[in-house]
């Protein structure tokens, strides 16, 4: 008996804008027939626009797989590609963005729904400025930093002593104890090389159990973080990407200066 497929496409058109959404779990069993049948709608419109929301899709092909279906992508060079996705496959869509930009083609992703929206409609002003702002924010810093964990209220030190990844939206913590979706915490951050301790508070958006009763990982997406204390992690995430390029103590020095009297 054949197996059945565990992805979903659904498509529509608004505002002249071909919108497909694809939920559900993606192998490489059915990917053939996935790309096929995203392929048949595409080819049945004369749409120039298409927003491609992959924000449910359990799974992703391989990077090499990408690469081919990228480059392939060339016989609609004349539609323009918005793909919305979560901030945890950042990596994986900055890949798919960087290789459609040498093929040519117009491609770009976002978190953000309404902003893919304005930058397929051309506006500019809302959507392209914007779309650099929540791009920035959703640059994603791969590495470990010890934190410590407070479940607010009623503010009890739980046992999570590791964050895997930090950007301007939030961070990926490894720990102990499991945190229900939608917990607010407090995690006070010692990122490398800095002097100072960063505090940001946080609201779990996903628990993955790893092994039960022994290790979670949960995904926090920052809330009410003060400026200041994004000002720092942005300065980080910069220096970090930049430190081959810049002299480093020079970058440490503004981040830790002191507050002006």
């Amino acid at each position: 008996m054949e197996k059945k497929a565990e992805y979903k496409i659904t498509s529509s058109v608004k505002n002249e804008i071909l919108e497909i959404v694809i939920t559900g779990r993606v192998t490489k069993d059915y990917y053939k027939n996935m790309e096929n049948e995203f392929n048949d709608i595409l080819a049945s419109t004369k749409i120039e626009k298409l927003l491609l929301d992959v924000r449910k899709v359990k799974g992703r092909v391989g990077y090499l797989e990408a690469y081919s279906r990228v480059r392939n992508y060339s016989a609609y060079s004349h539609v323009k590609t918005a793909i919305v996705d979560i901030p945890e496959n950042a990596d994986f869509q900055d890949f798919q963005e960087k290789v459609a930009y040498g093929a040519g083609l117009s491609l770009k992703w976002f978190t953000d729904i309404d902003l893919a929206r304005l930058w397929l409609k051309g506006k500019q002003k809302g959507g392209e400025q914007n779309a650099i702002k929540e791009r920035r924010k959703a640059e994603r810093l791969k590495e470990f930093n010890e934190v410590t964990v407070y479940v607010i209220p009623p503010k009890n030190k739980i046992s999570y002593k590791y964050s895997e990844n930090i950007s301007l939206s939030g961070t990926k913590i490894r720990g102990e104890f499991f945190l229900p979706v939608d917990t607010l915490v407090r995690i006070d951050f010692k990122l490398k090389t800095l002097e100072k301790q960063i505090t940001a508070l946080g609201k779990v958006k996903w628990i993955k159990i790893i092994n039960k009763d022994k290790y979670y990982e949960a995904g926090v997406e920052f809330v009410d973080t003060p400026n200041k204390a994004t000002k720092k992690i942005q300065n980080y995430i910069s220096w970090k990407r930049k430190s081959k390029n810049l002299n480093p103590f020079l970058i440490l020095t503004k981040i830790n200066e002191p507050k002006s009297k």
